[in-house]
C-alpha cells in the first residue's frame, strides 16, 4: 500500500513535471517568438531610420542647391544693377559734360556778341563824336 501510494505520488509528480516541461517549452517558444519579433521591429526601425536619414540628406542637398542658386541669382542681379548704375553714371557724366560745353559755348557766343555790340556802339560813338567835332570846327 505504501509502495502503491508512493507509486501514485511519483506518477502524479511525473505528470506534474511533464506538464511543467510542456509549460516551459511553450514559454521558451513564446520567448523565441518575442525575440524574433523584437529583432524584426529593430530591423524595421533601423530601415526606417536609414530611410529617414537618406531623405534628410537628400533634402539638405536640395536646400543647399537652392541656396547656392539663390546666391548666384542675387550675385547676378547685383552685378546687373552695378552695371546699370555705372551706365547711368556714365550717361549722367556725359550729359554734364555736354551741358557744360554747351553752357561754355553759349557764354563765349554771348561774350562775343556783347563785344561785337560794344565795338559797334564805340564805333557809333566815335562817329558821332567825330561829327560833333567837325561841326564844332566848322562853326
Amino acid at each position: 500500500a505504501a509502495f502503491a501510494n508512493l507509486k501514485n505520488v511519483l506518477r502524479d509528480r511525473d505528470a506534474e513535471a511533464s506538464d511543467l516541461k510542456v509549460s516551459i517549452d511553450e514559454l521558451e517558444a513564446q520567448v523565441r517568438s518575442e525575440q524574433q519579433r523584437a529583432v524584426q521591429v529593430e530591423n524595421y526601425c533601423k530601415d526606417k531610420l536609414a530611410e529617414c536619414k537618406e531623405r534628410l540628406e537628400a533634402l539638405r542637398l536640395q536646400k543647399d542647391e537652392e541656396c547656392r542658386k539663390t546666391r548666384a541669382d542675387m550675385e547676378d542681379m547685383r552685378r546687373t544693377f552695378l552695371s546699370q548704375l555705372s551706365e547711368k553714371d556714365e550717361l549722367l557724366n556725359t550729359q554734364r559734360r555736354d551741358m557744360s560745353a554747351s553752357f561754355d559755348e553759349l557764354a563765349r557766343k554771348q561774350e562775343s556778341e556783347a563785344t561785337a555790340r560794344e565795338e559797334t556802339l564805340r564805333g557809333e560813338v566815335r562817329e558821332v563824336m567825330s561829327k560833333d567835332q567837325r561841326l564844332l570846327e566848322d562853326k
